[in-house]
């Protein structure tokens, strides 16, 4: 391993409101001469017991006239960080898989060993900043979109992860399927929504009826679409109806 970009990575942190958060942050891995019949498929990066998800991986040649440069092939993978809890200096592993071919009474064999040799770097994971205090004293509030998608590489606080309140447009319901189902309850019901909050399902109720009759209810899950931001997003919502009187009634 030759280089790997960036050198440090955000620890899971608790957000009010949002309870703990865990901002994946994407590595560049730079390796001299891997294996050439290895796929993503058989590569974990692992560490203090958690793995690495791999996003992509390619190989290309460089020039070898440069008796300094160490052999010709780069392969780059860049993958999301492990998700760890405490901060500190750990040691990340890389181990693959690969097929060897071997001949054995004239027949020729195939089979997988597993390598670990030194494949490994160091990443620094550090406390980030507490964005909520932060942007609330410059009259702002934390951008947590833009915190999970695109995590600090230090534990500096940036003006850049916080957003002005009035920049953020009121949530809006543009889709909903089905608009109907049985008073009994056990429909599930999917809310289609622009300017959702980035929040857990658990912080997520939904309540039908009113007076008496009010009953709340929680989601079975929330989804921020990939490429949304904090300012222009859409959010999908589902739920499940319980037991509820006949009839018209308000969610």
């Amino acid at each position: 391993i030759i280089g790997v970009e960036p050198a440090a990575a955000s620890v899971n942190f608790e957000a009010k409101g949002l309870g703990r958060l865990m901002p994946r942050t994407e590595l560049s891995i730079l390796i001299a001469n891997f294996p050439q019949n290895v796929s993503s498929d058989d590569i974990i990066f692992t560490s203090q017991g958690k793995i690495g998800e791999i996003l992509s991986m390619e190989t290309f040649v460089i020039s070898c006239d440069d008796t300094e440069i160490v052999g010709c092939s780069r392969t780059r993978i860049v993958l999301l960080a492990p998700s760890l809890d405490a901060p500190g200096n750990f040691k990340v592993q890389l181990v693959f898989r690969v097929s060897i071919l071997s001949s054995e009474n004239s027949n020729r064999l195939s089979e997988t060993k597993e390598f670990q040799n030194d494949l490994y770097f160091y990443l620094s994971y550090f406390y980030p900043c507490s964005f909520e205090s932060f942007c609330a004293s410059n009259f702002m509030i934390s951008n947590i979109r833009k915190i999970l998608q695109s995590p600090p590489t230090s534990s500096s606080c940036e003006i850049d992860f916080c957003i002005e309140a009035s920049n953020i447009a009121d949530p809006e319901l543009f889709s909903l399927s089905p608009s109907h189902g049985p008073a009994t309850g056990g429909t599930s019901v999917l809310l289609a929504l622009r300017n959702f909050p980035v929040v857990p399902n658990q912080n997520v109720r939904i309540i039908m009826g009113s007076g008496a009759q009010q009953v709340e209810i929680s989601a079975t899950y929330v989804l921020n679409q990939d490429e949304s931001i904090f300012t222009k997003s859409t959010a999908e919502l589902s739920f499940t109806t319980p037991r509820v009187p006949g009839g018209e009634i308000d969610v």
